[in-house]
């Protein structure tokens, strides 16, 4: 009855369990802190490799910037004067003094980025911004009620064309040897113009899960060009200039550009086909 009695009393067996347990409790909770630093060092990862994503956008969209900053239009209108000679009922010949007001193809030039071909790049790594079509355009449709031949065609519909950059990083980029290399080769960049002269730029980039990123920057015209002539006195308005006609140039303002803002796009990351 004694050892019985003994037995019952023992705590040998309580104190092995609250161990065992305490060593549960401890595992648990190694646990807990090895998966929130897990978690913590993969969100650290996610958001090092967007800073990069968007590090490369805004290198890519800075280099174009700044291009575009070094661009300027030259407007090309000239007073056309030339003299026909008429007889009149006696036989006798006299001077008809015409004029006529012409526009020709204006300049552009823009760092690395213009080419008046359009299809030729000075360095391999950009292609270029062929934006002179669209300002002579724009010129002319605004001076329309002024010009007697202009290159702006009225038929044509009036939109803004959506270029296509791309860059490739070779030998001849600055960024070759750079940590945003490989980031730069997949990046996208789109070129529009508006009838404001505005420059709008946005630069994208897809990771390999399909997630899209993008920012944008637009670039503002520093003037809005216009044409003034006045009708020189005791001259006609032709039709056909001669190649002997005296062209004079009117003044028309340069046009520069200056970079406004850039920043990420509102929409931000979205799914590619969604």
């Amino acid at each position: 009855m004694k050892r019985l009695r003994e037995k019952l009393n023992s705590r040998n067996g309580a104190s092995i369990l609250l161990a065992l347990l305490f060593f549960l409790l401890c595992m648990m909770v190694a646990a807990s802190i090895l998966m929130a630093a897990v978690s913590n060092a993969g969100k650290i990862r996610s958001n090092y490799e967007e800073q990069q994503k968007y590090l490369a956008l805004s290198s890519a969209l800075r280099l174009i910037c700044g291009e575009l900053e070094q661009a300027e239009y030259q407007g090309n209108v000239k007073m056309v004067q030339w003299t026909e000679l008429a007889v009149d009922q006696d036989g006798e010949e006299f001077p008809i003094y015409y004029y006529r007001v012409c526009q020709e193809q204006g300049s552009f030039t823009c760092g690395e980025l213009a080419s008046q071909s359009g299809d030729t790049a000075p360095l391999s790594w950009v292609k270029v911004v062929p934006l002179l079509e669209e300002l002579d355009d724009i010129l002319g449709e605004e001076a329309s009620g002024s010009l007697h031949d202009s290159l702006y065609d009225p038929s044509r519909p009036v939109s803004s064309k959506t270029h296509t950059l791309t860059l490739t990083v070779d030998a001849t980029s600055p960024f070759n040897g750079t940590a945003l290399r490989e980031e730069l080769k997949g990046i996208t960049l789109t070129v529009q113009m508006n009838r404001s002269r505005r420059i709008h730029l946005t630069a994208t980039l897809e990771d390999s899960d399909g997630k899209i990123y993008s920012m944008e920057a637009e670039l503002s015209a520093s003037v809005i060009p216009t044409v003034h002539y006045t009708a020189p006195a005791g001259e006609y308005l032709g039709i056909d200039p001669p190649n002997s006609a005296v062209r004079t140039p009117l003044s028309i303002p340069l046009v520069t550009w200056k970079l406004d803002w850039i920043a990420k796009e509102q929409a931000g990351e979205t799914e590619a086909g969604g």
